[in-house]
């Protein structure tokens, strides 16, 4: 049996191809209900305090007790287009972090009011990167409408470690999170692994011309 060898450039391609960003999107549709039109915020679950999806968990923490997290059924009137997340208690934080620790970066969430009124109310989020410096940003949620909004993130909100953000009064649900984390899983091969397989097998071939009797 014959063997060849990789040249070293192939290697080297392949291997940056292994582990690349993988997007996660938080979305709460599993918790989506159908209830009626003037029904309070449901209780997510039996320890609404902690909810968890994607590889990603979100807690509630503050002084008071609080009340979890809950969500609108698609009937209410409060319902803003799809199932979203609130935290049920003024004065509260949502803190987001990875499962089992480790950065990772945030690009978009879509947030909407719980209550209309008039004008607009800004939510500030704060990122805790790595090395324990952070990053702010503010978004100015209509306060007129019941939908949901894209937010997008400044392009230094990487290497996160949590991000925090609390309920005001005005307050707000949030839904489709966008997040980045490293994975180990092996993907389908994009540009440069196809490169890498080209020049693999362009050495195969080499390699089995220089064999053959």
């Amino acid at each position: 049996m014959k063997f060849f060898k990789l040249p070293s450039a192939v290697i080297v391609l392949w291997a940056a191809v292994v582990s690349p960003a993988s997007a996660v999107v938080l979305d709460f549709e599993l918790l989506a209900f159908t209830g009626f039109s003037n029904q309070a915020p449901q209780s997510i679950s039996a320890t609404p305090t902690t909810y968890t999806e994607g590889g990603f968990t979100l807690i509630t923490t503050g002084a008071n007790a609080g009340f979890g997290f809950a969500r609108y059924g698609t009937a209410s009137g409060r319902f803003p287009g799809s199932t979203a997340l609130l935290n049920n208690t003024v004065a509260r934080d949502t803190v987001l972090t990875k499962n089992g620790g480790g950065p990772f970066s945030i690009s978009a969430i879509s947030l909407s009011t719980t209550n209309i009124s008039s004008g607009s109310f800004d939510v500030l989020f704060t990122g805790t990167k790595s090395d324990n410096t952070t990053v702010d940003q503010i978004f100015s949620i209509d306060n007129t409408i019941y939908n949901l909004e894209t937010f997008l993130f400044a392009s230094d909100f990487t290497d996160l470690v949590s991000l925090t953000w609390a309920q005001g009064s005005p307050s707000h649900q949030f839904d489709n999170i966008v997040l980045d984390e490293t994975v180990n899983a092996v993907p389908a091969p994009g540009p440069l692994g196809v490169l890498a397989f080209g020049l693999a097998g362009l050495a195969f071939a080499r390699r089995k011309r220089g064999d053959s009797l």
